[in-house]
């Protein structure tokens, strides 16, 4: 949960994400990248299941779901 004091969706439920950098190569090396950054998810840890398609929200912004396993990765 965003916490109440920021300006832009205080309190709101939100996963970790963020806009693609020049180094990222796809959604989801972005996605891992976001991950890491925001809440230190370790992508050792990270099993990616798949990438939704692109959703468009009203405000123009495309989002690109990456769906993944959390948890122990058998060796």
């Amino acid at each position: 949960q965003r916490t109440a004091h920021l300006h832009a969706h205080a309190g709101q439920v939100s996963f970790p994400g963020g806009r693609s950098e020049p180094g990222d190569a796809s959604p989801v090396d972005t996605a891992l990248r976001e991950a890491r950054e925001e809440i230190g998810l370790d992508s050792a840890s990270v099993r990616v299941l798949g990438v939704l398609d692109d959703y468009t929200t009203r405000t123009g912004f495309c989002i690109s779901p990456v769906v993944a396993h959390v948890g122990e990765v058998p060796a």
